[in-house]
């Protein structure tokens, strides 16, 4: 006659446990690849904004340069006109890009180059 082993009381316990650990180290994985996905869009999205800063930091320079060249054809200007004794050709003075943006606000002239 065979012996017959009976099934212990701690076996369904025992498989639950194991089931809930799988379950657990899947989820633990998931977030893993979720928080790996992330950080590289993190890492993309900083990499975009210090380009776009870089940028944004050249063309200042740019405009800078810019205004410092034209406020010295304007002095030319002036002073050609002085030595030859004629009125200025502009009724209104030319004004700064800086100048505008103080009068105009930030708003409309960003309107008007989206335009």
């Amino acid at each position: 006659m065979p012996l017959q082993v009976e099934p212990s009381p701690l076996e369904p316990l025992l498989r639950h446990m194991q089931m809930g650990l799988q379950i657990s180290n899947c989820e633990k994985a998931e977030f893993a690849l979720s928080r790996a996905e992330l950080d590289a869009r993190i890492g993309e999205f900083e990499a975009r904004l210090r380009s776009q800063q870089l940028s944004n930091a050249m063309l200042f320079r740019r405009v800078e340069m810019l205004e410092q060249v034209l406020q010295i054809e304007r002095l030319k200007r002036e002073s050609l006109q002085k030595d030859l004794g004629s009125p200025p050709q502009l009724s209104t003075p030319l004004q700064s890009p800086r100048q505008i943006l103080a009068q105009r606000g930030s708003e409309s002239l960003e309107a008007s180059l989206r335009a």
